[in-house]
């Protein structure tokens, strides 16, 4: 009996020696050297004053509870208004194996340098890349979607004026909000599997094509707020209401739609949360006829409208609904 104990003791050692012990009692060293290079350029104090300890307890970083490798690395906001903005050598991520998330947001980043290493080895198991509030430009795309994994994307507050580079990737989450985007651009967004998308604060304007957005067959969140938007058109193919039968919630808010738009948007049957406040919308609305669809309606934000006093008795046809925003409406004074 004790001599096959002491076999299983054995054999359980020459694993070890093998495969290597595994790293749970700290970070790896090489990704503690390279997190003192990244201090150099983001100048992370703190970093140095807990050099000599755990890398895996610094501020801005997350380990994997196994293997002790870096998976979450936030980098602090070092741009400052006036700062220039400046390019971002990839090469210094290369030692983190395992990160799966990273995010450089408000740092003044004008572009990645990847000519030491592609963007596709540095980045290889990324899914999470925020690059918000940078000065990014049309090209960022062309180079971010070599990465094989990569399912959520942030490029709020860039300079984006064009999404030509867009197509083929495979994301879950996209966020453009903020950029220089014009109506065209949405050809390019047509077929993609995303679940969640922010086009707001850009420069559409006008007619937006419901072909186009009806083509996002998985999309569950919708922003296209702080637009000039007038309203939802069938251009070529004749629909005449948005289709997004997987569509939660959708933000319209700060446009210039007018009451029409609300005949559009009868077919969201899934729909949970629905905001087209501060728009041009006035007068009467005939709920029963515009929104009996939304079945699964929770809230509603009619914001900054010009209402007629009878939609609260109509608003009481949507049994869903849990929460009603009227916040700086006007209504016509009683005689």
């Amino acid at each position: 009996m004790m001599d096959l104990k002491l076999l299983w003791i054995l054999l359980i050692t020459s694993l070890f020696f093998i495969q290597g012990w595994p790293q749970t009692q700290g970070c790896w060293e090489q990704e503690r050297v390279a997190l003192l290079q990244l201090h150099s350029v983001f100048d992370v104090s703190d970093w140095i004053t807990e050099k000599d300890s755990n890398c895996c307890h610094w501020d801005y970083i997350e380990c994997h509870n196994i293997s002790g490798r870096v998976k979450v690395l936030t980098l602090p906001p070092k741009w400052r208004q006036g700062d220039s903005s400046w390019y971002l050598d990839v090469s210094l991520f290369f030692p983190f194996e395992e990160l799966k998330s990273l995010d450089l947001s408000l740092n003044g980043i004008k572009d990645f340098i990847d000519n030491k290493v592609p963007l596709s080895s540095a980045f290889s198991n990324l899914e999470i890349l925020k690059l918000s509030f940078n000065d990014f430009h049309d090209g960022i795309l062309s180079k971010v979607k070599s990465l094989p994994n990569l399912k959520i994307l942030d490029l709020r507050n860039n300079t984006i004026e064009s999404l030509q580079h867009l197509q083929e990737m495979n994301l879950e989450e996209l966020d453009l909000g903020g950029n220089r985007l014009k109506n065209n651009d949405l050809t390019y967004i047509k077929g993609l599997s995303i679940k969640s998308l922010n086009i707001g604060g850009n420069l559409l304007q006008g007619s937006i094509d419901i072909g186009v957005l009806n083509n996002l067959t998985n999309l569950k969140k919708l922003d296209m707020s702080y637009n000039e938007i007038e309203s939802l058109q069938y251009f070529n193919d004749g629909e005449r209401q948005l289709k997004l039968i997987n569509l939660e919630k959708l933000d319209l808010s700060y446009n210039l739609f007018n009451n029409t738009l609300l005949a559009r948007l009868g077919g969201l049957s899934n729909m949970k949360s629905l905001n087209v406040g501060n728009n041009l919308i006035k007068g009467s609305i005939n709920i029963i006829e515009e929104l009996d669809g939304l079945i699964n309606l929770e809230e509603l934000m009619l914001d900054g409208s010009h209402l007629n006093n009878n939609i609260l008795q109509s608003i009481g046809v949507l049994n869903s609904l849990k929460a009603l925003s009227l916040h700086d409406c006007t209504y016509p004074r009683m005689v």
